[in-house]
């Protein structure tokens, strides 16, 4: 419901062909096998079939009755629509030319009948030209447990080091960047018994993908010297999942099975299983991983499921031709069904008190139980689970939650290898508890206990076996279509566990009703086998008020996170106010809906109509557009940096974003084609090359109709600092703007047409596109054919836009912010052994910070509790980089030096005495860092320099800079007003080379060495007062200058304050004679304390950015006995 003055209702009506294809009309070529059981909604057709080497495969047909053709046909008309799709690029590139290719914006405004035209127009198109993607799945029936016990996480990590290029394929990341060429994507995973490749990509190339891809297991290169960077990518990806409660619970699960049983072993893998140690004990890691793959990348335990638009003799056909070549060693297969019982141990059956990550109660039940895989038929513990997780009146949690003791239960098995394997079946129950339900957990558990013991009294029922039965088997009937590369990573999996006829069947239907399998494992759930993990915070305190989701959500205002609703809750809400507020919300609403399906467009009005009378609620009376606003980021660097709560996750992330502006349709398709072209280069560098993280990632962003791009990475800070992350994205791309300049017109046009397909791949169930159509609707834009929009749009962006969209997006006038969430590590400057202090680093050198939140006995105007609020005080937030360089400016030549630059703040990026008096060093830590001030000191005490608005770039051109000025004062006259002089030719202001700061009249690192070269010229001053003639350094230093320039010069648009703060600042703006635009702002630099009560225009989109701003737009002055240590303590 949004509040609005209006009714409206977007029908859209669609059958989709569910019925399932005449046997007499299916062609001998696509006729598939009768005896695999398939829904009667399923149009696909399925072929089984082994190869000589062993490997079995699923062959699965997309290819319909009412699209029949030869494969000459296909080939033909693949060759055509190609010639045809270059012939319209090439004249949307003279159109272009000519200024005649504009007009795809977000027009949107027609009548009724034009609507009605292009709905059926996009239906039309959609139905000649919408394709599924091609997909294809390999399940290995290895996992870690074959691990051998000296290199832990060996299959994990061998999953991995295939992707690194083959003997067919050398090129180290060749598949994925031919996946990203032509629109497809790629993934894989390691469970304990079972290792499952899949990818997919547009049917046109899905034969050759599946060359390239079965290269993974007949010829991988592996080479030696990608071992070492490929650990790190493994070890990432333990780093990310430490943090994790459900991996933390797995792994402490893990450690209680029987010594040497495969769970009891370190199945992730990381740098010290996969490198430290081997290393240590002399181990080839090289020699073991190739004996490994040879061991059990064996074409016998294979198996394959290929999903096209191909017949299934043509699938047969590829492979035939393409998997044939995989080899098969004969050897028996890995096998640990003999290692029953693996928990059955005093360890085992404990309560175990566990601290979670999540600040949540939660009880969770399980029992280790034998193998149940072989009863797929019957599905005992599907039975069981469908009694203990009803939510009915008589359940569990109905009592549960009447006592208010749980907000939520289920049970059952995951069927994941860890849950469900060759050796055990785990059951187990997880209640989320209240803080009440916490305090009587053993009645909770009790409880559960007496349920139980009701179902082995009853035994198994036939009738509710049945209505499961039935519940299954209509739904089965009535399945929906999935994504191909979900359904044949599901379908090779299956191959492993069920009969043939039941490899679509048999993880979802329940077969045969059989009591005693049922009564069996029914009569194992008791008291004495159990295993209790209760995790709770317990006596850590209570944390409500500790803001967790910083990323760039925070650019958006007047929003409310989960913990600002959680603590208005906690805060006290009566019954009766909420009784009010329900009648209240209920006085004036406005209703819009979407219905979407087998329904008319009458029935859809009457039932909007229905929905609206049951509710009795008057129209508004003016009408109130739902609109969120996004802060406009300045024309310059911006920095938010905010440190982990989580002592113990050692996991950072650094996403660079880049606003554009707001949301335009063509330039959102021209975001999308960029992004495309950088997927692979960014995971290649960063990654592959760089292996910075595990998660690495360019994306487009639409934030409330702002649109914008980013380059995310997951790091640890054991390894990188959140800098150097940082630094490397640049590096990225400044690289990737060469990449651009240097691509070819194939290569574009290529993923041109790569994004076209994509955008006309048909929606594989109504889901999707009811989905993408209720976006329109609650963004309130409606454009229901914007696919086919897109695809217009696309084909009329040239290579030479998209490359100046790029330029433009980072050149010096970008609005760029970085958001750093900084994990614990040695590389943040966090002690391995003592407890992390969260002020130590944040108060030394260039970059002074203040809390986020000021202390509430600071704010006398607040009347809220201080005890909270103190406990928010573990977030800081800094504009600038941290540094562990001490700046030498003292207190007072701070001062003296930001009088000149408005009060704005310094940030030291560079330090001769500690990186070298070289031009080099100086351009790596100071090029592209937006408006910087050097700083020199000589030994006649002297302290001066220059200021410049503008990037260092190495450029080699003369820089306009009517901002620029040089400086200079003494350090003995305190009170002398500093001297300040601007160039008399402001259009060569300075020159951008690869010489230190070079202001034509004053040279920096003269020659690379502790010197200045001074010659007054452009800049007229008096050598003896500017410098005393001692042109020897003994220090020069260079600050990035925030909150000066560019910065101050524009006013900022849709910012939304609460009532209470727009009322204070228009007091305080009134007293002080401000402009509107002017708004007043906490100054959280202690140093530039001249004026306590000094108002400043907002610095940095940060101090909006995280949601609770009242929190500290409060308090307007600040407090002189401030300490960083106080305050974090």
């Amino acid at each position: 419901m949004h509040s609005k003055s209006k009714q409206s209702v977007s029908v859209q009506s669609a059958a989709p062909d569910r019925a399932e294809p005449n046997p007499s009309l299916v062609q001998p070529e696509n006729r598939g096998d009768d005896d695999i059981i398939k829904s009667p909604s399923d149009p696909k057709q399925y072929r089984y079939i082994e190869l000589n080497n062993g490997l079995r495969a699923l062959l699965i047909s997309d290819f319909s009755s009412s699209e029949r053709k030869s494969d000459e046909d296909e080939d033909d008309d693949e060759e055509e629509e190609e010639e045809i799709e270059e012939e319209e690029e090439e004249e949307d590139e003279e159109e272009e030319e000519d200024g005649s290719g504009e007009g795809t914006g977000d027009e949107s405004e027609e009548n009724d009948d034009d609507e009605q035209d292009s709905e059926d127009e996009e239906r039309e198109v959609k139905k000649k030209n919408s394709v599924k993607q091609s997909a294809a799945a390999l399940c290995i029936s290895v996992g870690s447990f074959s691990d051998p016990d000296d290199l832990p996480g060996l299959a994990h990590f061998l999953e991995h080091m295939v992707f690194m290029g083959s003997e067919k394929y050398p090129c180290e990341n060749g598949f994925d960047a031919f996946l990203k060429k032509h629109g497809g994507s790629d993934n894989a995973s390691t469970d304990c018994e079972r290792t499952v490749f899949q990818f997919d990509v547009q049917r046109k190339r899905f034969r050759e993908a599946l060359d390239r891809w079965a290269q993974f297991f007949i010829c991988p290169l592996m080479i030696r010297d990608a071992i070492e960077r490929e650990v790190e990518a493994v070890d990432s990806e333990f780093q990310l999942a430490k943090p994790s409660d459900s991996h933390r619970k797995e792994m402490l699960f893990g450690s209680l099975a029987r010594p040497h049983h495969p769970m009891a072993k370190f199945l992730w893998g990381n740098t010290q299983t996969l490198k430290t140690e081997p290393k240590k004990n002399k181990i080839n890691v090289y020699k073991r991983l190739r004996k490994f793959w040879k061991r059990h990348y064996s074409a016998h335990y294979m198996t394959l499921a290929v999903q096209s638009k191909e017949t299934l003799d043509t699938l047969e056909q590829w492979v035939r031709e393409i998997f044939s070549s995989v080899p098969n060693n004969g050897l028996p297969h890995p096998e640990f069904s003999h290692l029953l019982e693996p928990f059955n141990t005093p360890a085992f059956n404990k309560l175990y008190r566990v601290v979670p990550v999540r600040k949540e109660h939660s009880l969770t039940i399980s029992w280790a139980l034998p193998p149940q895989e072989k009863h797929y038929r019957v599905k005992p513990l599907h039975y069981l689970s469908w009694l203990i997780g009803h939510e009915g009146v008589g359940s569990i949690l109905s009592l549960l939650r009447k006592k208010c003791w749980a907000l939520a239960l289920y049970g059952g098995n995951s069927e994941t290898g860890f849950d469900q394997n060759s050796t055990y079946s785990i059951f187990s129950i997880n209640i989320t508890l209240t803080d009440q339900g916490f305090q009587n957990f053993y009645q909770v558990a009790d409880l559960v206990f007496q349920y139980v013991k009701m179902l082995q009294r009853l035994g198994p029922q036939c009738r509710i076996y049945e209505e499961i039965q039935r519940i299954e088997a209509n739904e089965f009937r009535y399945q929906e279509q999935t994504d191909p590369i979900e359904y044949v990573e599901d379908v090779c999996e299956n191959m492993h566990l069920f009969a043939k006829e039941d490899f679509l069947t048999g993880d979802q239907l329940l077969f045969q009703f059989d009591p005693e399998v049922i009564g069996s494992v029914l009569n194992l759930l008791t008291p004495d086998r159990v295993n209790l993990l209760l995790l709770s915070p317990e006596h850590e305190g209570l944390c409500p008020l500790q803001e967790k989701d910083v990323r760039l959500l925070i650019l958006e205002a007047e929003r409310w996170s989960v913990v600002q609703k959680l603590q208005a809750v906690v805060e006290g809400i009566t019954v009766d106010e909420l009784m009010e507020f329900v009648c209240r919300f209920k006085e004036e609403l406005y209703a819009e809906g979407l219905v979407q399906g087998n329904l008319t467009r009458t029935e859809a009005v009457d039932f909007l109509n229905h929905l609206t009378h049951k509710l009795q609620y008057r129209k508004l009376s003016a009408e109130v557009p739902v609109q969120f606003m996004v802060v406009e980021l300045p024309q310059t660097r911006s920095v938010c940096k905010v440190k982990s709560l989580n002592k113990a996750d050692a996991n950072s992330e650094v996403t660079v974003y880049y606003q554009s502006g707001a949301k335009n349709l063509r330039e959102h398709t021209l975001m999308e084609l960029l992004v495309m072209h950088m997927e692979e280069p960014c995971f290649d560098f960063l990654r592959t090359k760089e292996t910075l993280g595990y998660h690495v990632y360019p994306t487009c962003r639409n934030t409330s109709s702002i649109l914008g791009f980013s380059v995310t990475v997951e790091t640890q800070a054991t390894k990188f600092s959140t800098e150097h992350v940082e630094m490397k994205i640049e590096e990225f791309l400044q690289g990737f703007g060469e990449t651009l300049a240097a691509l070819t017109d194939d290569a574009f046009r290529s993923h041109v047409t790569a994004l076209v397909k994509l955008k006309q791949c048909e929606d594989t169930h109504l889901g999707e596109e009811v989905e993408r159509h209720w976006n329109e609707v609650i963004t309130q834009q409606y454009v229901y054919n914007r696919l086919q929009l897109e695809i217009e749009a696309l084909k009329m962006i040239s290579k030479a836009e998209m490359i100046a969209w790029f330029l433009q997006h980072r050149s010096q006038f970008s609005r760029r912010l970085s958001v750093h969430v900084v994990g614990f590590g040695e590389q943040e400057n966090d002690s391995p052994s003592e407890e992390k202090q969260e002020t130590s680093q944040s108060a030394e050198a260039g970059t002074r910070t203040r809390s986020l939140w000021e202390k509430q006995e600071q704010n006398p105007r607040s009347g809220t509790d201080t005890t909270n609020t103190t406990l928010r005080s573990r977030i800081w937030l800094q504009i600038s980089m941290m540094s562990v360089i001490n700046s030498r400016l003292s207190k007072q030549q701070e001062m003296k030096l930001c009088s000149l630059l408005c009060n704005a703040k310094l940030s030291l990026l560079y330090k001769a005495s500690v990186h070298g008096f070289s031009s080099s060093t100086f351009h790596q830590k100071c090029d592209v860092q937006g408006p910087t001030v050097t700083v020199a000191y000589n030994n006649s005490g002297y302290v001066f320099g220059a200021y410049t608005s503008k990037d260092y770039a190495q450029t080699g051109q003369n820089i306009a800079d009517d901002k620029a000025f040089l400086f200079s004062f003494s350090e003995h006259e305190v009170d002398e007003a500093p001297l300040r002089v601007v160039s008399t030719e402001p259009q060569r202001a300075l020159v951008d080379g690869n010489t230190g700061p070079n202001y034509v009249s004053m040279v920096f690192l003269y020659n690379n060495t502790a010197t200045v070269y001074s010659n007054p010229g452009t800049y007229r001053f008096n050598p003896v007062e500017m410098h005393g003639n001692d042109l020897q350094l003994s220090e020069c230093e260079v600050y990035r200058v925030e909150g000066f320039g560019s910065l101050m010069e524009e006013p900022w648009r849709n910012i939304e304050w609460s009532l209470e703060s727009r009322e204070l600042q228009s007091e305080h703006r009134h007293s002080r004679h401000q402009p509107h635009h002017s708004v007043p702002v906490k100054n959280y630099i202690k140093e530039l304390e001249l004026d306590p009560c000094t108002d400043i225009v907002l610095l940095s989109a940060v101090l909006q950015m995280i949601r609770t701003a009242e929190a500290y737009f409060d308090d307007f002055s600040c407090d002189e006995d401030y300490s960083p240590e106080e305050q974090m303590s």
